[in-house]
C-alpha cells in the first residue's frame, strides 16, 4: 500500500510520540487464520504474489487469473519504485534493509526495554 502511494505522490510521515496504542495480545479472541477456510488461503497466497509483483519481486505470473488482474492495482506515476525503495531503506528483489530501516533511525538500546526500563536516554 505505501508504495503504491509514495508512487503516487504521496509524502509519509511519523509521529515524535505515541498517538495509537494496539493491543498485541490475541489470547482474549480467535485469530482470523484460525477460521480460514481453503478459499480464504487460496485468495491469501493469490494475493502476496500479487504483491510480489508490483514489488518487483516476482514477475511470474502463476496463472491466468493473476494475469488478469494485473494492472488494476499498479504504482504510480508521480514517484519512481526505486525512489521509494532508497526513502524507505530496503531494497526488495536483493532483500537487503538499510541499519536506518531496521531500527527506524532509532538507537538500537532503545528497543531493548526490560534492560533499560526506567531509565531515560538522553536527547539525540
Amino acid at each position: 500500500m505505501t508504495a503504491r502511494l509514495w508512487t503516487s505522490g504521496w509524502d509519509f510521515f511519523t509521529p515524535s510520540e505515541t498517538v495509537v496504542y494496539h493491543l498485541w495480545t490475541r489470547a482474549y479472541r480467535p485469530v482470523f487464520q484460525e477460521l480460514e477456510s481453503g478459499e480464504t488461503q487460496r485468495y491469501r497466497s493469490a494475493s502476496a504474489h500479487y504483491v510480489k509483483q508490483i514489488l518487483q519481486i516476482d514477475q511470474t505470473p502463476v496463472n491466468q487469473d493473476d494475469t488478469l488482474n494485473v494492472g488494476k492495482y499498479t504504482l504510480g506515476t508521480e514517484r519512481s519504485f526505486e525512489s521509494y525503495q532508497k526513502h524507505i531503506g530496503v531494497d526488495f528483489f536483493s532483500q537487503n534493509i538499510e541499519w536506518r530501516a531496521e531500527w527506524g533511525d532509532l538507537d538500537p538500546i532503545q528497543f531493548d526495554l526490560k534492560a533499560h526500563a526506567g531509565k531515560t536516554l538522553p536527547p539525540t
